[in-house]
């Protein structure tokens, strides 16, 4: 028998009810996903970690942050100084812009 429920679907007035069963759970698709748009719109830190607790409970399992605009990397990281100082290309009229 297919059962499309989770586990928090058979929660009723507080008290699990799982029948006697072999459960086999598999996802649907491999890959499901969610993208934070962080280079355009400023998130702070508790909504991006809020988000992720929301993605693990409906077992999300891919996070994909978009942390870069067209032509730079926009954050100075101490470890990398070479990846803020050299990782852009020019804009489409030629410059920095953007």
């Amino acid at each position: 028998v297919e059962v499309e429920h989770s586990m928090a679907d058979l929660i009723r007035d507080g008290k699990v009810l799982v029948p006697a069963c072999v459960i086999r759970d598999a996802p649907k698709f491999e890959w499901r996903g969610s993208m934070l748009d962080c280079a355009r719109h400023f998130m702070p830190v508790e909504l991006i970690e809020r988000h992720i607790e929301l993605l693990s409970l409906l077992k999300i399992n891919v996070l994909h942050l978009h942390l870069t605009e067209d032509q730079a990397w926009r954050i100075a990281v101490d470890a990398f100084p070479l990846l803020h100082n050299s990782a852009w290309r020019p804009g489409p009229g030629g410059g920095v812009e953007g």
